[in-house]
């Protein structure tokens, strides 16, 4: 088959023109697949069908700890305040980057997320995980903009669910207690 040629022992090399680019030279896309030429030729129909529907095809090289930072640097800095920036730094330094930081972003599966909510959950609150789940669903949402990625893998899982604490207020006759023995106290 036209675009699918031999790399190594095991592995293929498929060509895939992208179209034109600003230059007008003609641009490709070239992924490695390691199997049988029928697997290769598999991932290549799947890549052209991917194209027809004009998803861009998946970045080469680019791991989830890489987008992760250049999202933080280039696009997260230029519109949250210091504060939410520092915070959402510290849930990629200490959780997601030690978990899914050396995947490449276009090997990074719903499955893989899943897993690292279900561990994540035993170390941490599930609240916690949530707020895991929404940073790096807007860190993924970016990279299918910028052409990363074909879809976002955390629209196909779910955030894990957790309930906030029942805040306890005092009753009016406990409110009164209160008032009188503030005051008996000046």
């Amino acid at each position: 088959m036209k675009g699918v040629r031999r790399q190594g022992k095991n592995s293929w090399q498929i060509q895939i023109y992208t179209g034109n680019g600003p230059d007008g030279k003609a641009q490709r896309r070239f992924v490695t697949v390691h199997g049988k030429k029928g697997d290769a030729e598999k991932k290549r129909n799947e890549l052209l069908v991917t194209l027809a529907k004009g998803v861009p095809i998946p970045m080469g090289r680019l791991t989830v700890a890489e987008h992760l930072n250049n999202w933080l640097e280039g696009y997260v800095k230029t519109r949250c305040s210091q504060r939410t920036l520092d915070g959402y730094q510290s849930m990629m330094e200490h959780h997601l980057v030690p978990a899914l930081g050396q995947v490449q972003l276009k090997d990074l599966t719903a499955n893989a997320i899943q897993a690292y909510y279900g561990k994540a959950v035993g170390k941490v609150s599930p609240r916690t995980v949530a707020k895991h789940h929404r940073l790096l669903s807007q860190a993924l949402k970016y990279a299918v903009r910028q052409g990363y990625l074909g879809r976002n893998p955390c629209e196909l899982v779910d955030s894990p669910s957790w309930t906030g604490k029942r805040m306890r207020t005092l009753k009016p006759e406990e409110v009164v207690i209160l008032l009188e023995t503030a005051t008996s106290t000046l």
